[in-house]
């Protein structure tokens, strides 16, 4: 690993992060601008994951196909970049089909999910270990800082096109900006050395049944719970952008300084975890994220007042921190290495399908009321009552002796009320 190589593997996730503060955080936005309703631009985050959960099944067949991880990665960043085209066309002709908008997020998340693995693998075998922790710490905090100051940018672009009278070119200067980002990512790819040797991936599609050897195990528990909370988190998760927006119309300054305050939250918290985990413990620190987590819709309930929500943010950042910072560690433990890879792939396809259950659920019960406030109360106490019921799956995690160490995420999405989605 040169000097230069650690250099380009930084510069792409900066310019990856920009992608994801200009671009995908916005999307739930643009639909809301196009006129095409609430339940749609809740859906926009949650549906085409699907596309990106079946796609990824099939990453190790890719990488032998191209015949190295560089090509496959290099080949999925610019198709994700090619994914803002149609978006920036629309928003630059003023319409656009809802089901275009749907299919260009769908090769957006198939495109992300599917260069996942094979990006973390590689990079892996690039930075040499002795460096490695360092090196991710200051990666992530580069990246991290780059999804901030896009999301912000991104605000106050959408804000001075709207006092234009122009909202939607604001838009198409957003999605020129993530398509470039994604290009100057998938260039610094490219130039990227990739190791002569590296081991054989282990196969996709056969990884789905190795889950059924979990359910006793606390490999199996811990999956369970998270699927099970994602699902319930789901039924209201997508619809803040919507709630923002259109049901209390808030400017874009005030929407992005809530998502920006959830973000900083987990910027902020999750360097601070190691202590508490050692002397706790990852679960009994689990639990205590739990708590937040299923707090968050219920608070939303007591008042609209903007502070107060911001508040909200602060607790939920710091939350969501928690929970992906002992999850991460905890799947680590109890996964056997050699099955990872697998059963995290097959994971990531049912995480997207309670995904789409859950907003679809939540989307089915604001249409049934006919939204408005109502839809929202209905969505905040539903999705809260089944947080607060997925601590009974929670308590079945026995306690796991586990290392803790300073772990370094990438950020992969950007959602109202968890901050950055770390992985």
């Amino acid at each position: 690993m040169t000097r230069d190589d650690l250099r380009l593997v930084s510069g792409e996730g900066v310019a990856f992060s920009l992608m994801v503060g200009a671009g995908e955080s916005y999307l739930a936005a643009f639909v809301l601008a196009l006129g095409l309703g609430e339940v749609a631009s809740g859906l926009i985050s949650t549906v085409p994951l699907l596309a990106g959960g079946v796609i990824q099944l099939a990453t190790p067949a890719g990488i032998r196909l191209v015949g190295s991880r560089r090509r496959w990665s290099v080949a999925c960043a610019i198709a994700q970049a090619l994914a803002f085209v149609p978006l920036g066309v629309g928003a630059w002709l003023g319409r656009i089909p809802a089901v275009a908008v749907f299919a260009s997020a769908a090769l957006y998340w198939a495109a992300g999910m599917a260069i996942g693995p094979a990006w973390n693998a590689w990079v892996e075998l690039l930075v040499p270990r002795a460096v490695r922790r360092r090196y991710f710490a200051r990666r992530t905090s580069a990246v991290q800082l780059g999804l901030l100051g896009s999301l912000l940018g991104a605000g106050f672009v959408l804000q001075r096109a709207e006092g234009l009278g122009a909202p939607l070119l604001g838009f198409v200067v957003l999605f020129a900006v993530a398509g470039a980002a994604r290009l100057l990512s998938a260039g610094l790819l490219a130039r990227t050395r990739e190791p002569e040797q590296a081991p054989v991936e282990e196969g996709g599609l056969p990884a789905l049944p190795l889950l059924r050897r979990f359910p006793t195990g606390a490999g199996g528990r811990l999956l369970v719970y998270m699927l099970a909370l994602t699902g319930v988190v789901m039924i209201s998760g997508p619809f803040f952008s919507a709630y923002y927006l259109a049901e209390l119309g808030l400017s874009y300054p005030r929407y992005v300084v809530l998502i920006g305050t959830a973000l900083a939250a987990k910027v902020v918290m999750l360097p601070l975890l190691d202590a508490p985990a050692r002397k706790f413990g990852l679960v009994p620190l689990l639990r205590v994220a739990w708590i937040g987590i299923a707090a968050v819709p219920l608070l939303y309930l007591v008042s609209r007042n903007f502070w107060f929500m911001a508040g909200i943010q602060l607790l939920s950042g710091a939350a969501w921190a928690a929970h992906e910072y002992t999850t991460f560690l905890l799947l680590f433990e109890t996964i056997h290495a050699r099955r990872r890879v697998a059963i995290l792939t097959a994971y990531n396809l049912g995480n997207a399908v309670v995904t789409i259950a859950g907003s679809l659920l939540g989307g089915t019960l604001f249409d049934s009321i006919e939204g408005g406030s109502t839809g929202y109360v209905t969505l905040f106490a539903c999705s809260g009552a089944g947080r607060v019921a997925c601590y009974f799956l929670l308590r079945l995690i026995p306690p796991v002796s586990a290392p803790v160490r300073r772990v370094a995420f990438r950020a992969v999405a950007v959602r109202p009320t968890m901050g950055a989605v770390l992985r």
